[in-house]
């Protein structure tokens, strides 16, 4: 009975370090691959100078960074409506009131020029910004509205990156699209690249010609690292999924004439010296700053 309980004391301790093992593995994938980005925002519209406006009561979005710059994004905008006969728009097989745009591509950089003159000019430290377009096609949404008849949105809009500050960790954030005079974007391009103004058509109203269009809307961003960092529950039937959020920043240093986001992790004789990746080493480097990557434990969407 004696050898049964200290070979059962062993067996404990074999798979309290296993555990042990796999946390600190888990720890790691966490901090390395892809960022996967969820998004929660409150009303939304998008303004023509058609006088036609299209509104939305809520949206929710997923994407992925699989690189240091790029990813990919996709929203859905519910109980959408004409703001002036209240007719509803509405996806090919999706709930009335429902619109999905098409599988969009993401692009991390400066924003361009504003109104209000704000942006980065030479080593001056602007906002982060991230434009999205279609990622086949011309078409970032195609949908129907009543009395609208066929709805395109083509051409890329360009979101400001509010929060957190660039150099600064965290694990939300805030996106937000704008527009002035109220139906043109702003801004309409990223620093250093050409203009690729947002413009919509409807159907009934301009048969089909494209006009100058501005998306108003703000999301809060939450980021989840990968698959490691999440868990998959069944509840009455109901499969849910919740992701433990993970920390991550927008860098300006590595790469000041684009911002990166990435993972600032820490490293023996890295870069840094501080836990944000900022400051150069006096002696030895406890940090590096690891961008967004592809791998296998990506969770996706």
């Amino acid at each position: 009975m004696r050898r049964f309980k200290v070979l059962g004391l062993c067996l404990l301790a074999v798979c309290a370090f296993s555990v042990v093992l796999a946390t600190s593995a888990q720890a790691g994938k966490e901090l390395s691959g892809p960022i996967d980005i969820s998004s929660e925002g409150g009303p939304a519209h998008l303004g023509t100078e058609l006088g036609v406006e299209l509104k939305s009561t809520n949206n929710a979005g997923h994407g992925k960074f699989e690189s240091a710059t790029k990813g990919s994004a996709i929203t859905t905008f519910y109980h959408v409506t004409e703001a002036g006969s209240g007719g509803n728009c509405t996806s090919s097989g999706a709930p009335t009131g429902t619109v999905v745009t098409e599988p969009l591509t993401e692009e991390l950089g400066w924003a361009g020029k504003l109104e209000g003159g704000i942006g980065k000019t030479g080593k001056e430290v602007g906002l982060p910004a991230a434009a999205f377009k279609a990622a086949v096609g011309i078409y970032s949404a195609v949908f129907s509205c009543e009395g609208l008849g066929a709805v395109k949105v083509k051409n890329s809009v360009v979101g400001l990156i509010t929060s957190p500050a660039p150099n600064v960790t965290g694990k939300t954030g805030t996106l937000a699209l704008k527009g002035f005079g109220g139906f043109k974007q702003e801004p309409e391009e990223l620093e250093g690249g050409s203009k690729d103004t947002l413009e919509s058509s409807f159907e009934k109203v301009n048969g089909g010609t494209y006009t100058p269009s501005a998306q108003f809307q703000e999301d809060v961003t939450t980021n989840h690292g990968n698959k490691s960092v999440c868990k998959t529950k069944i509840k009455k039937g109901v499969e849910s999924e919740k992701c433990k959020p993970g920390a991550t920043e927008i860098n300006t240093i590595v790469n000041p004439a684009q911002p990166e986001i990435g993972r600032c992790v820490k490293a023996s004789g890295g870069k840094f010296s501080d836990a944000a990746c900022t400051q150069p080493p006096t002696k030895k480097g406890k940090y590096e700053f690891k961008p967004a990557e592809p791998g296998e434990n990506a969770k996706g969407f």
